[in-house]
């Protein structure tokens, strides 16, 4: 610390070794922080590809016929966002390209087993939500909603009487195409609109955000907590 006095007597004390001090260097950007870059901006346009809501109303603000996608176009969807959640590394790269290939053992879904989301075929009869095969399940809300499940969670809980009970929360595409640009962000916000069984009233649904998270290849909720982003 330097003392000095200015012109009209005021004293003032400066820090030489700040004055003078050589600027820091930049850190380098090293390969991980460039992939994660590459990532956010993949993911960044991704989300704009989807359908421009505003492009699918017409003069009157009425939707348009090309707002509602069909069967083929909400799988299509369905594909791009199982896509993007390998390439995030949310899911194995397996669960996408066994969407696409279809038919048996094509559909996957993660039993969240404390930190870890173990991934199962979908359509094995013996794996059961509450007594009931996932895959009833799925295709009731699919045929009821008209919609494409891509992917759920399986999750066990206990009840405060300590009852024993499974909640199951699905991944699915509307066919809405203007809610499409949202989902996908809210997709790589990990926090997507699921749907979950109300247990004990057949054929009712909750719909909100849940929080997910990756682990160990699958997927597992993340209830207590706003998740991280995947990117």
């Amino acid at each position: 610390m330097t003392t000095m006095t200015t012109p009209n007597g005021t004293t003032i004390n400066i820090n030489m070794d700040y004055l003078f001090a050589k600027p820091k260097r930049k850190k380098a950007q090293t390969a991980e922080d460039k992939r994660h870059q590459m990532m956010r901006l993949r993911a960044k346009d991704w989300v704009t590809q989807a359908p421009n809501p505003s492009e699918l109303y017409d003069a009157e603000g009425e939707d348009t016929a090309e707002a509602i996608a069909t069967p083929e176009e909400m799988r299509e969807e369905a594909q791009e966002r199982l896509d993007m959640l390998a390439h995030l590394g949310a899911l194995m790269p397996e669960v996408a390209r066994d969407f696409r290939r279809g038919g048996r053992n094509s559909l996957y879904h993660s039993e969240s087993l404390g930190n870890i989301g173990v991934l199962y075929w979908t359509d094995q009869r013996e794996l059961t939500c509450n007594g009931t095969p996932i895959q009833d399940i799925v295709d009731k809300y699919q045929d009821a909603r008209d919609c494409v499940v891509y992917h759920s969670i399986l999750m066990h809980a206990i009840d405060s009487y300590g009852d024993r009970f499974d909640m199951l929360y699905m991944l699915y595409v509307s066919k809405y195409k203007l809610d499409w640009q949202n989902d996908r962000q809210d997709l790589i916000n990990a926090r997507p609109y699921v749907a979950v069984p109300v247990t004990g009233f057949p054929g009712s649904y909750d719909l909100s955000p849940m929080g997910i998270q990756c682990a160990g290849g699958g997927l597992v909720p993340v209830l207590d907590r706003m998740p991280k982003p995947f990117c």
